[in-house]
């Protein structure tokens, strides 16, 4: 697994990058086991196959992530999580500073169902 995390603060977010090997592809199902699916923006997937639509929607708990097709080979999802509101009390929570970024990978991190 790659794991890229870029902070930006206008607006107040982390762009995530996962790339995830899996042996003879994976599965359409992902999950970030905590969070709202409307702090989740911008979503893309790409494998050996090319692009893979993803629509984003609430879990139970966190957020899911569907891939509109099974990943062929690696895969990649690409998306950014909004810092909450309630992140300097959260210490769970995404805060993103001029000068600092504090984030829980329950918060952040896609991983496929079983992995």
């Amino acid at each position: 697994m790659t794991l890229v995390l870029r902070p930006a603060v206008s607006p107040a977010r982390v762009h995530v990058e996962v790339t995830f090997a899996l042996p003879g592809g994976g599965p359409a199902s992902w999950k970030i086991a905590r969070g709202a699916a409307d702090h989740v923006t911008h979503a893309t997937g790409h494998d050996a196959s090319g692009d893979i639509g993803i629509q984003v929607g609430p879990g139970s708990p966190g957020v899911d992530l569907r891939l509109d097709r099974p990943s062929k080979g690696p895969v990649t999802l690409a998306y950014d999580v909004l810092a909450g509101g309630d992140a300097p009390d959260d210490p769970l929570g995404v805060l993103v500073l001029d000068d600092r970024f504090r984030g829980a990978g329950e918060s952040l991190v896609a991983l496929p169902l079983g992995a």
